[in-house]
């Protein structure tokens, strides 16, 4: 999440990210670019400010489900959000590089949701 919403958005969305995660896995051999800049962090909350109307977090999905049915004119609990996770396909093992990949990213978006969650609260 700390990628995307650290995206430039006002020129080329992504194309740095897109640029540094091929130049990463050609030299690292890795699929994704390790994610621990600082700088991400801060530009995620700047950004989320500026261009977002709402952050909404799974564990309060009925609040972000009422406000896009007030935002689509549907009224208050005009959409129906069902609460199951029914995947049946089979699953696939991650690669210790993928794990690594995730596990940093985790990481950053951890810090981004505390932080988000202790600025709405206030």
């Amino acid at each position: 999440m700390v990628r995307i919403f650290s995206a430039s958005y006002r020129y080329f969305p992504l194309l740095e990210d897109r640029l540094a995660n091929y130049w990463w896995s050609v030299t690292k051999k890795l699929p994704t670019r390790q994610i621990n800049e600082g700088f991400r962090l801060k530009r995620a909350l700047e950004n989320l400010d500026k261009y977002f109307s709402h952050v909404g977090f799974v564990d309060s999905l009925w609040k972000t489900a009422n406000f896009v049915a007030g935002w689509l004119g549907l009224g208050q609990d005009g959409l129906v959000v069902a609460r199951e996770n029914v995947f049946a396909g089979p699953r696939e093992m991650l690669s210790a590089g993928d794990r690594r990949v995730i596990e940093n990213a985790n990481e950053l978006d951890l810090e981004l949701y505390s932080l988000i969650r202790q600025k709405r609260a206030v």
